[in-house]
């Protein structure tokens, strides 16, 4: 019997391979094998009944199987697909829209925290009627009392206009109420609307309701007032100049002051295009002030040196706006100031289109008539904003009004577009009807396909109301 010399193994050797062994062993302790669950009978059955496989293909059908990567052409790079006019076109818009939203939430948030700091509450009450909260006074005859005073602050909301610039103010102890209309689309026109209606809050908010024996002590106190009335819009203007720079505001202002031989005396400022009307007891609604903006000053005008100066303002419209570059290459120059000499006896975007319709322009349609009209009218000549603004350009009026009637002020969004017809029926005498109108014009720009259509652009809302009764 043969055996086999086994191979002497050097210590260090044995030692090592008793290592590696005990090491495998735990390898297999700390790893055990874990094998596949099976799907019990029954339920393979009912598995491959409703997929309609085999039971013998179900245990492939659960497996998660990655997908065999794309072939690739040997030493061949592939290309992306051309980018085309059109998607560097989408691409560019794309990128306007978000840099606009984010302008836009930058400026909400600005807005939102300038409220908090501004505190508007202190000068701007709760919209409602104030009357259990309102002055009563007495001259040798009568009691006045505080009947109805509220305002309303709406928009016709836009993404391209996204904030309410406009501001109402409205005092039931001073007896005052006015509009201020932040430039449309300017950086900081609701701090500007602001910042000017804080301003003549504070100059007037003191001022005591008077009561006037004779002509000589009423015309010493207008000229008193009328002195206070420009230095606070020039103090505003300046505010508004250092506080929202590169904008502006317009201001219509009205304070029931006092009484003269049983009438009650309004002192009335304007600068801008929004507007002060009153409604008397008949019902009648009259704007008291006059508009500072390009169609009004045009309209006033010498016929003669209107007809000078038109084909140069025709000139800057077009500079300034490309749409009416666009309209105004269409239509020829002389056409073009013709259609501007017929808008200037127009008052609302409603009869402007009526004018485009009825005139049809060579080669314009309506919606071209009305944007000459929108560039003339919304091109304010006055506003507060300069840092040096010249007393002149503040217009001062002075009425009397009964007992009984309504002082109205409004931004332009209400006077571009409502006649003064069109506001008596609306009010129907009724202050309490405010709300109706600016409900009215959000309904109307919605109803776009209207043809008398009045509100054709997005556009903020302010309206004020004021009136003054005998006491029971």
């Amino acid at each position: 019997m043969a055996f086999e010399t086994a191979t002497p193994v050097p210590a260090g050797d044995e030692k090592s391979a008793a290592r590696k062994k005990k090491k495998k062993s735990l390898a297999q302790i700390s790893q055990p094998k874990i094998s596949k669950p099976k799907m019990p009978k029954q339920a393979q059955d009912a598995f491959s009944e409703e997929m309609e496989i085999q039971p013998e293909d179900i245990e492939t059908v659960l497996e998660v199987v990655e997908p065999p990567p794309l072939p690739k052409e040997a030493g061949k790079k592939i290309e992306p697909p051309p980018i085309t006019k059109e998607m560097q076109e989408q691409m560019i818009q794309d990128k306007i829209r978000r840099d606009y939203q984010k302008h836009v939430e930058s400026r909400r948030n600005a807005h939102e925290e300038f409220n908090r700091d501004f505190n508007c509450e202190k000068f701007v009450p709760e919209r409602k009627a104030v009357a259990e909260q309102g002055f009563v006074a007495a001259d040798d005859q009568n009691v006045f009392q505080l009947d109805y005073l509220a305002y309303t602050q709406e928009k016709i909301p836009d993404e391209k206009h996204p904030l309410n610039q406009d501001c109402a103010l409205v005092d039931s102890e001073s007896r005052m109420i006015a509009v201020f209309d932040g430039a449309g689309g300017a950086e900081n026109g609701e701090k500007a609307s602001r910042h000017a209606a804080k301003t003549f809050y504070e100059g007037f908010k003191e001022e005591k309701f008077q009561h006037f024996d004779s002509e000589q002590d009423f015309e010493q106190y207008k000229r008193d007032y009328e002195k206070k009335l420009k230095e606070q819009a020039k103090q505003a203007s300046k505010l508004v100049s250092i506080k929202a720079p590169r904008s502006g505001t317009t201001m219509a202002f009205a304070q029931v002051v006092g009484t003269k031989e049983g009438k009650l005396q309004v002192a009335m400022a304007s600068i801008g295009d929004s507007p002060i009307y009153l409604m008397d007891k008949n019902k009648n609604v009259k704007q008291m002030t006059e508009d500072h903006n390009l169609i009004s000053e045009l309209a006033v005008m010498p016929k003669a040196k209107r007809g000078k100066i038109l084909p140069n303002v025709a000139m800057d419209m077009a500079v300034k706006n490309q749409e009416i570059k666009s309209i105004r290459n269409k239509a020829g120059e002389k056409e073009f100031i013709e259609i501007m000499e017929s808008l200037l006896d127009v008052s609302t975007s409603a009869e402007a289109i009526k004018l485009g319709l009825e005139k049809k322009y060579k080669g314009l349609t309506r919606d071209n008539v009305l944007g000459i009209y929108l560039a003339m009218s919304n091109r304010i000549t006055r506003s507060l904003g300069e840092q040096n603004l010249d007393p002149k350009k503040v217009s001062i009026k002075w009425m009397e009004m009964d007992p009984g009637d309504t002082l109205l002020a409004f931004s332009d969004s209400v006077s571009d577009n409502r006649t003064e017809k069109q506001l008596e029926k609306e009010l129907d005498g009724n202050v309490k009807n405010l709300g109706k109108v600016t409900r009215n014009l959000q309904k109307d720009f919605n109803n776009k396909n209207l043809v008398d259509k009045r509100l054709v652009k997005p556009d903020d809302i302010a309206e004020c109301a004021l009136t003054v009764s005998l006491a029971a």
